[in-house]
């Protein structure tokens, strides 16, 4: 084998440099993907409608109060209520269990002609589903990696 550096050919010199050069390149590349497909699922989950808008705890029980809703849905973090027309979506951060549990419990309320105050009220409080391509997606990732490294 060779040992001198000087007599090499630009091709020898060429690969070393590029082999290294890749692991920092590789590593930077690896956890940007890693880091931007996590972001991408937290983030996507807060994407709402057109005609939403963010209310507070109080605007919320006055509308419920009022009967102006036709819908909630409880999260464990959120409610989202809709409105008559289902036009618009109102968001409440809630993140208390007695409040969500003070919540339901008015929405529930008959008002005077023996009605819920809220005709339909769906509770989400499990926690979001993992997508169906989750595990084929990780799979795929540590074979790209394996096959790289």
């Amino acid at each position: 084998m060779n040992w001198d550096p000087t007599r090499w050919k630009r091709s020898r010199k060429l690969l070393l440099g590029i082999a290294t050069i890749w692991p920092p390149i590789y590593m930077f590349v690896f956890m940007l993907t890693i880091f931007s497909v996590v972001s991408f699922f937290t983030f996507r989950e807060q994407s709402f409608k057109k005609n939403s808008e963010n209310i507070d705890l109080i605007q919320l029980q006055q509308k419920i109060k009022n009967g102006d809703l036709s819908q909630l849905t409880i999260r464990p973090s959120e409610i989202v209520a809709c409105d008559r027309s289902c036009d618009c979506e109102y968001h409440t951060s809630v993140s208390n269990r007695a409040t969500r549990a003070e919540i339901i419990r008015q929405a529930k309320e008959l008002d005077e002609n023996g009605k819920p105050r809220v005709p339909m009220i769906d509770e989400e409080t499990s926690e979001p589903h993992v997508p169906a391509l989750f595990p084929i997606g990780f799979v795929v990732l540590f074979a790209v990696h394996f096959i790289t490294v």
